[in-house]
């Protein structure tokens, strides 16, 4: 009985250390995740803040371009190629991070397989040296009783042959008594 409670208990403890395994690798992944978003959104606010930096000089640009306005007809051209070389190194850039966001969440989802799988090979472990303890202790238990049976077999022989010659011993006084 107190076997099959210690292996009842074994399989309990390995269940809630697997359960809580799988919430700690998620919860570092999630944290892992937050920051890497949280250092990609720094970054971005930096080349935002250039960017409006940029735009106030272009703004400025049109305020000053107003004022002249045969300079602005003459010059537009140029302004847009200006404005579509930005908007198209806006896009690298946006492509760029992109790529490595990309790039850091696989490296993180590789991460979290090889510490799922560390834990999975040292649960596995731990259930096999329970299982040999449990084994051993079944072992050790049923070696015990099949001597404590032997010694009482031993005990019972020993009195029934006792018995037996006291038995003879009676039937033989009976006999001589008779006589």
């Amino acid at each position: 009985m107190k076997i099959a409670d210690i292996a009842t208990a074994n399989i309990e403890v390995y269940e809630k250390l697997k359960n809580s395994t799988n919430e700690i690798g998620i919860f570092a992944q999630y944290l892992q995740n937050a920051n890497n978003y949280l250092v990609n959104i720094q970054a971005l606010t930096q080349k935002l803040d250039d960017y409006e930096r940029r735009t106030q000089i272009i703004e400025s640009a049109g305020i000053f371009f107003t004022k002249n306005e045969k300079w602005l007809a003459e010059n537009f051209d140029i302004a847009n190629l200006e404005i579509s070389a930005a908007l198209e190194r806006f896009k690298e850039t946006s492509n760029t991070n992109l790529a490595k966001v990309q790039e850091s969440l696989n490296g993180q989802i590789l991460n979290l397989d090889n510490v799922m799988r560390i834990q999975q090979e040292r649960l596995k472990e731990a259930l096999t040296i329970t299982t040999e303890i449990v084994t051993e202790s079944f072992i050790n238990t049923h070696q015990t009783f099949e001597k404590a049976i032997s010694e009482q077999q031993k005990s019972l022989n020993s009195k029934l042959r006792k018995q037996q010659n006291w038995s003879k011993n009676l039937r033989i006084l009976l006999l001589l008594k008779k006589e």
